[in-house]
This record gives structure tokens, sequence and C-alpha cells, in this order.
């Protein structure tokens, strides 16, 4: 199969990475974490199919934001701002000439797309969010997420662990047994990423604290949880604290989008964007998994899912960590 074209848009004198793939009619942006490789996320074979499932119906733009992949190199003690790694999807889509998005995020890369969707709304036709937090460290209002202990784990455990398949042992513990997997993604992890950036992206992102701009999203969300991850107030915050948003919980316990069930997982993503739900593949089983291996729960009676953009929101405060 041949691989779609690397090009670069540029932003204030940085370029910055992006491929296009699939032709459906829907331009959707995926951002599957906080680092990337446009080129060998096709290496890693379930997140080379995810994409290739949502360029079923949608035309898939993927990027490497500054300071990762091929994109520019920036300092890892001077990371850029969530704002200025807005200002690069920005860049993106306007050179690939994509007005509207649906945006598709995992995990940390959540907290981008929340705050692009609160500050564009007029370019974002919806948000799809998995395993989206608000943040990721306990506080005085917020009893889940990590504690201060576990907080230094995960940074010890980054700087010994990254290039060696981190990602898999952290969130896809379904994949584990697959040890030529677990390379592939460990070779992704090092060419998407330096140490010292992982490690300061790490530390970056548990300090990140979006709840104050989840009332000002307004474009159509829905929020995609597995439900054998975390306690359930914490997947459930930013489904209650965005107007209309759409909770449906899945099956498993993994939390890259890619890993598990994806005839469930792209199969809410489609519906949700399109109104029409896909087969399931032949070689995945049945059709009746994606009817019952999960759970929706829509938004209370009272909150009404917004049916589209209602003009531009309040801009967010800035969410450079403290």
């Amino acid at each position: 199969m041949a691989l779609p074209e690397t090009r670069y848009a540029t932003n204030n004198g940085l370029y910055v990475a992006y491929q296009q793939a699939g032709a459906g009619p829907v331009d959707i942006v995926m951002l599957t974490q906080w680092f990337s490789n446009v080129e060998s996320q096709w290496d890693v074979p379930p997140l080379a199919e995810f994409i290739g499932r949502l360029g079923r119906f949608g035309r898939v733009l993927t990027f490497d934001k500054r300071g990762t992949g091929l994109s520019d190199p920036v300092r890892a003690a001077e990371l850029p701002s969530i704002e200025e790694w807005m200002d690069d999807l920005r860049a993106v889509m306007d050179d690939s000439g994509v007005e509207q998005a649906v945006l598709v995020a995992n995990l940390a890369s959540c907290f981008m797309a929340m705050v692009f969707a609160a500050t564009y709304p007029a370019r974002v036709r919806a948000l799809v969010m998995v395993d989206a937090y608000p943040r990721f460290t306990q506080g005085d209002d917020y009893p889940w997420g990590f504690d201060a202990g576990q907080v230094d784990t995960l940074d010890d455990r980054t700087r010994r662990t990254w290039g060696k398949g981190m990602l898999l042992r952290l969130f896809a513990p379904s994949l584990l047994a697959d040890a030529k997997l677990v390379e592939l993604v460990a070779r992704y992890e090092r060419q998407a990423a330096s140490p010292g950036t992982a490690i300061a992206m790490t530390k970056m992102i548990n300090f990140i604290d979006v709840r104050s701009v989840l009332p000002a999203v307004t474009v159509p969300a829905m929020l995609i949880s597995r439900a054998d991850t975390v306690p359930a107030g914490h997947r459930r915050y930013v489904a209650d604290h965005i107007p209309g948003a759409r909770y449906v919980e899945l099956a498993g316990d993994d939390q890259l989008m890619w890993a598990g069930d994806q005839d469930a997982l792209v199969g809410e993503v489609q519906e949700f964007v399109t109104g029409v739900r896909p087969l399931a593949e032949p070689d995945r089983g049945a059709g009746h998994h994606l009817v019952h291996r999960h759970r929706r729960v829509d938004p209370p009676r009272g909150r009404a899912r917004r049916p589209g953009v209602a003009g531009p929101a309040r801009a967010p405060p800035r969410t450079r960590p403290r």
C-alpha cells in the first residue's frame, strides 16, 4: 500500500509535518497522543488499521506538533503551551484546505482538543474523545487521578521505559503478549519523541487542568470510555461538564483508542459523525458485538445535545501548567 505524502505547514517560521489519508466526505483530525510521528505510525499495525477505518468515511489528517516526530524540534525545557500547539493545528488545517473538522482525540491529546473546540468552534464540526480527563492528578476538589506518589512513579517510569513500549505497558495491557508489536511501538516512541521531550511532556500533562474550559465547549461532543480503566468519576467528569455531551461506555481495559475492540469504538465514532453505523469486520466476529458490548448513556434530561456551533465561544484561560 502506498503511504500518504508527508507535507509541511509553516507556523511563525516553524515547519509542522502532516499527512492526509482516506477519501471519505468528512474531514477528521486524529490526535492520537501527546507525541507522534506521521510516517512511523504506519509501522504499528493496530494504529495503521485504526486510521484506515476512519478513512473509510473521512479524510483523516494527522500531524506532528512542534517538538515531536518530523516537525521542527524545540528545547525540552521550553515546551510550547497548549495554545501554541493549537496554532500548529490551525496551520495544518489551513495548509490542507480543511475549514472545519471532526476532532478525534485520546488521553492527553484531549486537553488540546477541548481547548481548541472551545476557542475555535467554527472550525470544529464535532468533538470525539476517548478516555478524556479534565486533569490527570488529584486536587482538593478533584479526588480522582494520580496522587503525588503516583506522579513521581510515572516520572521515574518514563525515564526508565521510554522507547521500550511504555505506551502499551501503561495504556494497552491487552496487547502486551505480542512481543513483536511491543518492539514496533517501542521504535515508534523513539521516533516520535526523545527521552528528554517525553519526560518534559509527562511532567507538563500531569499538571494541566482544563475544567474551567468545559462549559465553553459548544460543539457536539461524545466521550467514549473503557469501563475497566479508572474510577467512574474520573471517566465521567468531562461528559458531565460539557453541555449536551454524549457518554458511551465500552467494555475493556485498554485506554489507547486503537487498542482493543476497534469494531465497537469506530462504530460509535462513525454513527455519531455520519448517522450510519458500519457493519462489523467479517474476521472480527459476529455483528452483535457492536450492539451488546457497550453501554450508552445519553445526556440527562434537560441537557439536550446542541445541534452545532452557536457562535464564538468565550476564550478560555491559558492552560500552560503552573
